[in-house]
């Protein structure tokens, strides 16, 4: 297994895994320390005796000199100094090889467990409380490797525990800072694109294998993204696969190659290296060659620049994963105008560019030699539109990069949104804060966006590698200014919350609008029959337990057939809302007013007797007769107008439609005797039973 420091490129997380895997688990080396701590103990204690000795010797061979023994003296003398010169290089070996290492070991591991394991402890509780996450710093620092080999191992074991832990801290504080308010996102899902170029590994090598990732930086956030994906994807489905390592290029071509031969020196098994950008795959193709390993390891990569698909093509490299940089420049501007100028707002926050898989077999569809990227009808179809002319002239800002071949699509993608937005009065400014050949830099980004919201632009995109480039956008937001991101998007878990929620609140917004065309008339706004039906039901069975009252008022529009033969269908269907609103205000808020059908409302009246339903019915009539909506064809009124029949539940109805059916009679006797009236069910019955009681009374 290689061995090398940080700033030789490997990762030493990655490395250690064999470790983990192997026998260097800190279990193990515990056990391993233990053995020879006691020999050392053994040791150490001979070394102690021979001290002792040696004093002793002394203090003999000065009595014999005072005995007058000098020849006897002088050998006793001899002894004690070479037993006191092997004491010394006993404890200096001691010293050196066991106590110092130890302590520094055991001084460590105390900062460790005492203070930093329960400061992240305490963290993630306070998280799981909903309280905001504080900053958190690992203080035990790594020890110095020791000559001896258990001690080694020791240290290497504790170093590799306080280099996770740090990770951990970074993910952990990275994770709960505040949240982007960025308008949207335009570019690839990091984390699926990773999923899908482990899914494209898993075709290459169906028997399994070793392979590695290629990265330009550990801490780049839309890269470990992906490295997530293609690793979780691996171990779900591709167990037979093996992560074994992965290294940190720096967009470095020579360094890359260079890294590449030594780790596949040291893993001669390895079957596949997964590229997690388009340069550090031009040294992959260089290590490979030299080692003439050419085509007998799968490489898969992203993005379609010249160089990689010359190497796809050539069948150096066997897949890369497009993501859509023309569309990212382009798209990201025009959305912002349109988002400034017209107020559209994106269909949700995230717009995840396309991305395909391109092989030997299907480059052509989307590159040519001495053409480039091809941008296809489809595509260019999807493309972003301006939806119109801005009032006054906008300013916008896109903030790329320049360290890899890969910027120039998404530059001449902004170009296009420039030329094309210039037709609408508004500009797109295309900058490099960093400047060329240089890495995503906060201290330069951040100052530049400040700088852009104080010259008064209206809008502002940029990459997000790193979260600590969020409060610049969001002062720029609280100053007003658009902000978009593109290309790949730091998340935070706050972030990730703070859009689950806006998500579920647009979510209950539409299930909530979902529901109210489930029970509603789209055109009158009235509860639609269906709910009618078994909300009249639970009425009646009301009635029939509690005995209170309840009483339903049928009413229909006078001629209206009449009216849409003269006046025609759209005008009659503003009558039937007019109708329908005007009923609503002239009922309680606990009353449910429905359509019945074509131009016919049925009204519930809750805790009302018949005759006070009477007089409310009354009422709904004479109010639609003063809104005065002309109708021709309605004599002697000239205007809109309703008859109405009411009826009161009773206990005794088996079903509500025999209620409905009571309702409808008296509206029938309504129409027909002469419109725009009301009539009772029990009135008619009413009348006729005073017909036979008036006799007796006449009787009496």
């Amino acid at each position: 297994m290689i061995r090398v420091a940080p700033d030789d490129g490997f990762n030493v997380l990655a490395v250690a895994r064999e470790d983990v895997a192997g026998d260097r688990t800190l279990t193990g080396n515990l056990r391993r320390w233990h053995l020879r701590s006691r020999l050392r103990t053994f040791v150490a204690s001979w070394a102690n005796l021979g001290f002792v000795l040696a004093i002793t010797g002394l203090i003999a061979a000065a009595a014999l000199w005072l005995a007058s023994q000098p020849s006897l003296a002088g050998w006793v003398t001899a002894g004690s100094a070479g037993i006191a010169v092997g004491w010394c290089v006993t404890w200096v070996v001691v010293r050196r090889t066991i106590s110092r290492p130890i302590e520094q070991i055991a001084a460590s591991m105390e900062m460790l467990a005492a203070r930093d394991v329960l400061a992240l402890v305490d963290e993630f509780a306070s998280l799981a409380e909903g309280e905001p996450a504080r900053h958190i710093e690992v203080h035990a620092k790594p020890v110095a490797l020791p000559s001896d080999p258990s001690a080694r191992r020791l240290a290497e074991t504790l170093n590799t525990t306080i280099a996770r832990l740090r990770e951990g801290a970074h993910e952990f504080h990275a994770a709960s800072r505040e949240p982007c308010r960025r308008l949207f996102y335009v570019g690839p899902d990091d984390y699926l694109l990773g999923c899908g170029c482990a899914e494209t590994m898993g075709g290459l090598l169906p028997d399994g294998g070793q392979v590695i990732l290629m990265m330009p930086r550990f801490r780049h956030a839309g890269i470990a993204l992906r490295r997530r994906g293609f690793e979780s994807t691996l171990r779900e489905r591709f167990p037979g696969i093996q992560v074994v390592g992965a290294l940190e290029s720096r967009l470095d071509r020579a360094r890359t190659a260079d890294l590449v031969k030594a780790f596949i020196k040291a893993h001669p098994q390895l079957a596949g290296i997964y590229c997690t950008e388009a340069m550090g795959v031009v040294g992959c193709i260089e290590a490979l060659a030299d080692m003439n390993l050419t085509g007998r390891i799968a490489v898969i990569c992203h993005d379609t620049i010249d160089g990689t698909m010359a190497a796809v093509r050539a069948g150096a490299v066997s897949a890369t994963v497009t993501q859509d940089a023309f569309g990212q420049g382009h798209d990201t501007a025009v959305h912002l105008f349109n988002s400034v100028a017209c107020g559209w707002r994106p269909p949700e926050p995230r717009l995840i560019t396309a991305s395909e898989v391109v092989t030997r077999e299907n480059y052509s569809r989307y590159w040519q030699p001495y053409v480039g990227v091809i941008d296809s009808d489809e595509m260019a179809e999807r493309r972003a539109r301006p939806l119109g002319v801005s009032g006054r002239h906008l300013r916008i800002a896109v903030l790329g990069l320049d360290d890899t071949p890969f910027w120039e699509a998404v530059w001449a993608g902004a170009l296009a949104a420039r030329q094309e937005l210039a037709a609408c009065n508004a500009s797109v400014d295309w900058m490099t804060p960093e400047g060329p050949h240089k890495d995503f830099d906060v201290a330069l980004r951040g100052p530049t966006v400040d700088a852009l919201v104080a010259d008064g632009y209206d809008a502002i995109a940029t990459v997000l590698y790193d979260l600590s480039l969020v409060p610049y956008l969001n002062r720029a937001v609280d100053r007003g200014v658009v902000v978009s991101t593109f290309n790949s998007e730091a998340s935070s878990l706050q972030g990730l919350v703070a859009t689950l929620s806006k998500e579920r609140r647009q979510l209950e917004i539409a299930t909530g609008d979902l529901q109210v065309a489930i029970r509603r008339d789209p055109l009158t706004g009235a509860f639609n029959r269906r709910l009618m039906d078994g909300e009249l039901e639970e009425v009646r069975r009301s009635v029939a337990t509690t005995r209170r009252p309840a009483t339903i008022v049928m009413i229909d529009i006078d001629h209206f057939k009449a009216y849409n033969d003269l006046y025609g269908h759209i005008e009659g269907d503003e009558v039937l809302r007019r109708v329908a609103q005007r009923i609503q205000r002239d009922i309680r808020p606990s009353d449910r007013l429905y359509r019945y059908g074509g131009e016919e409302f049925l009204v519930l009246l809750a805790d009302t007797g018949l005759e006070e339903g009477e007089r409310v019915a009354t009422r709904i009539a004479r109010g639609i007769t003063t809104l005065g909506m002309a109708h021709k064809r309605n004599e002697p009124w000239g205007v809109v107008t309703v008859s109405a029949g009411v009826a009161e539940v009773l206990p005794s109805h088996e079903s509500i439609g025999d209620c409905v059916t009571a309702a409808d009679a008296a509206l029938y006797r309504s129409k027909t005797s002469g419109r725009n009236t009301v009539a009772t069910a029990q009135q008619e019955l009413k009348a006729d039973l005073w017909e036979g009681v008036g006799a007796d009374h006449s009787r009496d």
